[in-house]
């Protein structure tokens, strides 16, 4: 090569370096909680280079709750978040800019947990018994809803908030059962050896969709490609975790090792359990079904969560979904 050849190289090299570094964004995710198997899959991804191959730079901070990261979101200190849809439908139906992009556990989580020796089984089971859930928010109601729907009057069971640890209150038999995510909730409380049985709202009539992505309107707005580019290396990272768990796993882990590996795997394998719901499968990750947001707006009118509806584009959108 000559020198004048070497030259034109170097100069190539030299205009284009800024250019690729400039064009590597940085961004944020919010998770819901701390580290758990329901939201792990995203720590794969970042190994995987998935983000930055879309010239993302990601960077995963873990939340305290879903409706605590809404109004992050809302407020836009965290670029993209991973959230509770119920936290974010309930802000959206009270007026905050965010909008959910991409559906993950699209089948709904929540379930009554309790111990085996209780005997239940089915809704009427519930009569009588003691139930928990965390204190705050609209776990009660949609509890008292769930009741109503399966013909149990909730006057007839007894609802108890509960701030300390439920998995704990249940093994102590404090209360026959709480409500939770049965994906969360299984593996902690047999992982103290307990024998359980499971009401999930999805089998009694409730499908109240879990946690996915949400974003703010105005990033919707003045930068869609890169929620279209999150959302092509998020789909495959959600692909991958579904693929293979236990590497899904390890990526988790390497960040904290402290965490107990068999939990976090059983979380996540029944999280990746509740991705379809009877509306969205042979559908992708992420892609949202109408019929499961009618659902979720029917109900949180009848618990009086939100006062009128809205056209149901305000809650989700597909649009930007990798084709």
């Amino acid at each position: 090569m000559t020198s004048l050849a070497i030259l034109g190289v170097a100069l190539l090299l030299a205009v284009r370096a800024p250019r690729d570094v400039a064009a590597t964004e940085a961004i944020s995710l919010r998770l819901d909680w701390t580290i758990y198997g329901g939201n792990c899959s995203w720590y794969l991804g970042l190994d995987r280079g998935y983000f930055r191959e879309q010239d993302l730079d990601l960077t995963i901070k873990e939340g305290s709750g879903s409706s605590t990261g809404v109004k992050l979101i809302a407020s836009r200190d965290t670029t993209f978040a991973y959230l509770d849809y119920t936290s974010s439908a309930l802000g959206i139906a009270r007026g905050m800019p965010i909008k959910a992009i991409f559906g993950i556990q699209r089948q709904g989580p929540l379930g009554i947990i309790s111990l085996k020796e209780w005997g239940i089984e089915r809704p009427q089971d519930l009569i009588g018994k003691k139930i928990s859930t965390s204190t705050g928010g609209s776990g009660g109601q949609l509890f008292e809803a769930f009741l109503r729907r399966n013909g149990v009057p909730p006057n007839k069971v007894t609802l108890i908030g509960l701030r300390g640890d439920r998995v704990v209150a249940v093994i102590e038999k404090q209360v026959h059962g709480f409500v939770g995510f049965f994906t969360t909730g299984i593996p902690l409380i047999t992982a103290k050896g307990a024998s359980i049985n499971v009401l999930k709202f999805t089998d009694w009539g409730m499908n109240i969709m879990g946690p996915g992505v949400v974003v703010n309107t105005e990033t919707l707005t003045k930068q869609p490609d890169l929620a279209r580019r999150f959302l092509a290396a998020a789909s495959r990272t959600w692909k991958d975790s579904r693929a293979h768990p236990e590497e899904t796993v390890a990526a988790a882990l390497r960040r904290f090792p402290k965490e107990n590996a068999s939990v976090i795997l059983q979380q996540l394998k029944l999280a990746l359990g509740a991705i379809d719901s009877a509306h969205t499968a042979g559908k992708p990750i992420g892609w949202m079904a109408r019929e499961d947001w009618e659902e979720m707006q029917r109900t949180f009118l009848e618990i009086k969560e939100i006062k009128r509806p809205l056209p149901l584009d305000q809650y989700y959108t597909n649009e930007l979904l990798p084709q």
